[in-house]
């Protein structure tokens, strides 16, 4: 964190600077269709103008039956001139600048791509006292991976026939968990989009500051939908700068499956490991093979232990705000005239 010591008077509104030639705007048509029932005289108008100002301004300090004299014709609009300034310089925001904060954040952007086909519902993650298919387990670890990534930007992508992103990358990790929750294996159809898993995530990743851009791929098959070969977008994502960790996950070989009605059946699956390997040696990446919840696990863990490196920093303004001052100036003048208005006029009346 670097801290800049400014102490300087700027406005944050300058624009508003432009309000204080209203009043000379306001000619006698635009006045009277505000006041209709003033009647000018000669001698109030001078060089054939004459600056108003709205009512609620003139009517605590103005007699208008006696618009004609000197306080209320000269010493009047003087006083209503520089409370209209005063209100306008308020509104510009006059501030202190006192310091300005940088402050530069740490961490990565991670993009965490989840095979969602309908082989994850294969059941060799269950144990003896529960059954647990392959997508249970992956939410489970990757919603506590998730929750101790502090101050990195996550995204989430969903990967089956084609690849869905639900998520951008964000800071808000509940929003990533409740997505990934209400996900089930099978809601993108029975077939593995590697490929455009993949190049979904570079499109999103290769605006992100260099040397923070991670995905994290995990699928327990073979790339049978894509549309872009897996190995040339893993070439773009090295390109990018990006790296990507594969991860398989369930057991290569005959597995308990549940079929339509419910039943469990025992079916032959493969994992691809060696297009994994291939796409993590690409990008420099790592391939890990995750055959129970612990193993999985643990690679979320060795993944969280990265370094993390310092990404975009942020200007912080701290202010004194300073508005007030002209602001209670103006409305302490226009007191300060109604008080004497008023004062005025019991002295008329006494002396009458």
């Amino acid at each position: 964190m670097t801290l800049l010591f400014f102490d300087t008077f700027t406005f944050a509104w300058p624009w508003m600077a432009v309000l204080i030639f209203v009043p000379f705007l306001l000619r006698k048509r635009i006045i009277s269709f505000f006041m209709p029932d003033m009647q000018l005289k000669q001698s109030y108008v001078n060089d054939g103008y004459s600056i108003f100002f709205p009512h609620l301004l003139t009517s605590g300090v103005i007699d208008r039956g006696n618009i004609g004299t000197p306080y209320n014709n000269s010493l009047y609009k003087k006083i209503m001139l520089c409370v209209w300034i005063l209100l306008v310089v308020s509104l510009m925001r006059p501030q202190m600048i006192m310091d300005v904060v940088e402050e530069k954040s740490k961490g990565y952007d991670i993009m965490i791509a989840v095979d969602v086909s309908a082989s994850m519902k294969a059941l060799d993650f269950s144990s003896a006292e529960r059954m647990y298919n392959r997508f249970d387990i992956t939410k489970r670890v990757v919603s506590d991976f998730i929750h101790k990534r502090t101050g990195d930007r996550i995204g989430l992508i969903l990967f089956g026939e084609h690849a869905y992103l639900p998520v951008p990358l964000t800071l808000d990790i509940d929003s990533v968990n409740s997505i990934l929750d209400t996900a089930f294996a099978g809601v993108a159809g029975d077939a593995t989009a590697i490929g455009d898993a993949i190049g979904l995530a570079v499109q999103h990743l290769k605006t992100r500051p260099e040397s923070s851009r991670i995905l994290i791929l995990v699928t327990d098959g073979d790339d049978t939908a894509s549309s872009f070969p897996p190995l040339k977008t893993a070439e773009f994502a090295r390109e990018y700068g990006i790296r990507i960790y594969t991860i398989s996950v369930g057991k290569n070989g005959i597995v308990p499956f549940p079929d339509r009605n419910g039943d469990i059946r025992m079916v032959e699956v493969s994992v691809n490991s060696d297009l994994l390997k291939e796409i993590a040696a690409i990008t420099e990446g790592e391939f890990f093979i995750a055959d129970t919840e612990n193993d999985l696990q643990m690679i979320y863990h060795r993944i969280d232990s990265l370094e993390k490196s310092e990404v975009d920093g942020r200007l912080h303004i701290v202010s004194k705000s300073l508005h007030r001052y002209p602001l209670g100036i103006a409305m302490c003048i226009l007191l300060l005239s109604s008080f004497s208005c008023i004062l005025g006029k019991f002295t008329r009346v006494g002396r009458n």
